[in-house]
């Protein structure tokens, strides 16, 4: 990633976010507690537009980035996945951005070969700072909380020997073709992780136990070709 991909982000962000689906009410307010409350006028909504914004995105996605190796020097073009606030957000007129809150936004990238899903977390902290985090790429359906806990451990568990480097860079809601569920009525995943040259799909079944809280389980991992982009959408 170079500074003429965070140029390009910039240049297409304004355009590109508009395409999101929001409702548009013409009052304006400081809190908003569902995408679909955020006014097109709204501090928050001009926050989403902003250089500031599009910089935190491209912060997320060089980091997924450096830990799989890949490297881009050409333009990308940007697309909104989706936003989902998980905290009510409070924005008012003339903040650099929110105050209070927290959201998740899904965004894609598309240059060099390869077509990249990000996930973002915006967490704003007691001291008022904005906080950036990078989620799993990729599909997953999976709670934040769940998503932050099972990182490391499916990296650990990959079957790449000899590797300390190993990281998830995607996820998808299908399974490979050819793989027959066992249990039909519980939810599966495949999970991608790539280290030292090598790259492992693990499938993955989540279910919910007596006491109510959800459980994963592996229940195959193969190595694959290695190739990073993402075809599930």
């Amino acid at each position: 990633m170079t500074d003429r991909l965070l140029r390009t982000v910039r240049s297409l962000l304004p355009a590109l976010l508009a395409t999101i689906w929001l409702s548009t009410g013409a009052a304006q307010a400081a809190t908003y507690s569902q995408a679909g409350d955020i006014p097109e006028d709204s501090p928050f909504w001009q926050f989403l537009q902003s250089p500031q914004h599009a910089e935190y995105l491209f912060r997320v996605a060089a980091m997924e980035d450096r830990a799989i190796g890949v490297t881009c020097n050409e333009d990308v073009q940007y697309s909104p996945g989706a936003l989902r606030l998980t905290q009510p957000v409070t924005m008012n007129e003339g903040d650099p951005y929110p105050t209070a809150g927290e959201w998740l936004e899904r965004f894609i990238l598309q240059g060099c070969g390869q077509i990249r899903v990000h996930n973002a977390l915006f967490e704003v902290k007691d001291d008022g700072t904005l906080n950036v985090l990078r989620v799993v790429p990729g599909h997953s359906a999976r709670s934040f909380s769940l998503l932050r806990d099972l990182r490391p451990l499916m990296e650990a568990a990959a079957e790449i020997e000899n590797c300390e480097t190993k990281t998830v860079y995607n996820t998808s809601l299908n399974i490979p073709e050819g793989y027959e569920k066992q249990h039909e009525e519980q939810q599966y995943e495949t999970w991608f992780v790539a280290g030292c040259g090598e790259q492992r799909a693990m499938i993955l079944r989540f279910y919910v136990d007596e006491q109510n809280n959800t459980q994963v389980r592996i229940e195959a991992q193969f190595p694959i070709q290695f190739n990073v982009s993402e075809s599930e959408e």
